[in-house]
């Protein structure tokens, strides 16, 4: 894959008379540093969490938690496709 500078992709894009936006280079600094940091911090979460014993307890109450939020989901769908399903026979 080729890296193009920013000025080269911006030039291919918009054009050579197009102006650089001012402060471009430093929100998209501030932009990958902060997404960097995120990254960091999730990486230090999942590892302590691998870490961390959990009790049988706790376990069952996350799984019960993830179970219920992917069933409430799945409704949610089927609702939105009953709700499809009914405007188009009302079209009819």
């Amino acid at each position: 894959m080729q890296k193009d500078s920013l000025e080269s992709l911006l030039s291919r894009h918009y054009g050579s008379a197009a102006p650089i936006p001012t402060g471009l280079e430093e929100r998209l600094l501030a932009s990958v540093r902060l997404q960097a940091a995120e990254s960091r911090q999730e990486q230090l979460a999942k590892a302590h969490l691998y870490q961390k014993r959990v009790s049988r307890r706790h376990a069952f109450k996350l799984f019960a938690r993830e179970t219920a939020r992917v069933g409430f989901d799945a409704i949610g769908a089927g609702l939105d496709g009953l709700q499809v399903l009914e405007v188009a026979l009302e079209a009819h």
